[in-house]
């Protein structure tokens, strides 16, 4: 379905921009907007996507679009929306992960620390190039 293309690119590229981009909240204990990072320079005017709600429900979001492509996949069955869908997944699991480990005093398992919290960087670049080959080869058979 068309929604579901145009959600899958949308969804992909804001939390590729912000994996890549912006602060990881997880990591950084100071919440404090004075604080300048280097990764946040091309995202340094939109404060907003350092905030921890807009994140949850974005990675909420992200989910259930990944879900939905591949549970409506039209032209071939799962095969066709798979690498937007799997990055769909990915992308907001690792911002689910980041908020509840901002939220939760309990203690994430070493393996998901390493793979949604320390490598997330690299899930955003999956999310950002899935969103703009995507965008522009919309009727690629892996795409």
């Amino acid at each position: 379905m068309i929604q579901f293309y145009f959600l899958s690119i949308l969804f992909n590229l804001l939390t590729g921009l912000i994996l890549v981009y912006c602060r990881n909240l997880a990591i950084d204990d100071d919440f404090s907007e004075d604080t300048d990072s280097t990764n946040s320079d091309l995202l340094n005017g939109f404060k907003g996507m350092d905030n921890s709600t807009f994140r949850l429900v974005l990675g909420g979001l992200c989910v259930i679009t990944g879900i939905m492509k591949l549970l409506s996949s039209y032209d071939v069955a799962v095969i066709g929306d798979l690498i937007p869908a799997a990055a769909s997944l990915l992308g907001g699991a690792a911002l689910l992960v980041e908020y509840y480990s901002i939220s939760s005093e309990s203690i994430i398992p070493e393996h998901v620390q390493s793979l949604f919290v320390d490598n997330r960087k690299y899930i955003g670049v999956f999310c950002l190039v899935s969103a703009i080959l995507h965008f522009i080869l919309p009727n690629v058979l892996f795409l």
